[in-house]
């Protein structure tokens, strides 16, 4: 593929063209370039310039980087979902079971409060207060 030219190369391009002094396709083949692309630019320049409807390159630019913020926020939130869905099952499913078990095994029945064998006063979601037994 080859390489972009700089803005100024391209309004000097396009300058030539609109001079009309050659055909667009000698001026191409002048500087290197070929005719569609060529004439691509003087499109585009005539939609920067508001003589053309559609969308000017600012705006071009614009749409790109929102597209690709909302592709990177969508996997953010696929991302977010499985961690949420992980540690959901994480924290209810070894609860779920404990209550099933003895009261010696760490966990605290459903009835009483939420500490699974985390000390006292680390957890913030513990609502056993320091020095009680927590075993309900």
């Amino acid at each position: 593929m080859p390489t972009a030219k700089p803005p100024e190369f391209r309004r000097c391009a396009v300058e030539l063209v609109r001079l009309r002094d050659r055909p667009v396709a000698v001026i191409a083949k002048d500087l290197q370039i070929s005719e569609s692309c060529l004439r691509r630019w003087v499109e585009q320049a005539e939609v920067d310039e508001g003589h053309r409807p559609g969308l000017a390159t600012d705006e071009r630019t614009e749409l790109v980087r929102l597209r690709r913020e909302n592709r990177v926020q969508a996997m953010e939130i696929e991302i977010l979902k499985r961690a949420s869905a992980y540690f959901a099952r994480e924290n209810v499913l070894p609860l779920l079971s404990s209550s099933r078990q003895s009261s010696g095994s760490g966990g605290v029945g459903l009835g009483s409060s939420v500490c699974l064998s985390s000390p006292v006063g680390d957890d913030p979601f513990c609502d056993v207060s320091p020095g009680s037994s927590g075993g309900g």
